[in-house]
């Protein structure tokens, strides 16, 4: 990240953690990797806040553009755009 960090949100199962920011990006992350594993894009500003389905397929994020996007984990694809 090259910008703030806003939120952090583990994910039910483990190992699996995600961050937003203001770059208008989602991430997600291992335990055991530095780097992200997969990197979610279709926000246009800051997104505020992540958190995970229980069943970790799928996050929620909730940004300053106005939207809230849910991402499938799998193929980083958003499936849903409220």
């Amino acid at each position: 990240y090259g910008s703030p960090v806003w939120s952090v949100s583990f994910a039910p199962c483990g190992y699996y953690f995600a961050s937003c920011g203001s770059d208008a990006t989602l991430r997600i992350w291992t335990t055991d990797r530095s780097t992200p594993v997969r990197v979610l894009v279709g926000h246009t500003l800051s997104v505020n806040c992540v958190a995970w389905h229980p069943n970790c397929n799928y996050l929620v994020s909730g940004s300053d553009d106005g939207t809230v996007r849910m991402w499938d984990v799998q193929s980083g694809n958003c499936v849903r755009l409220f």
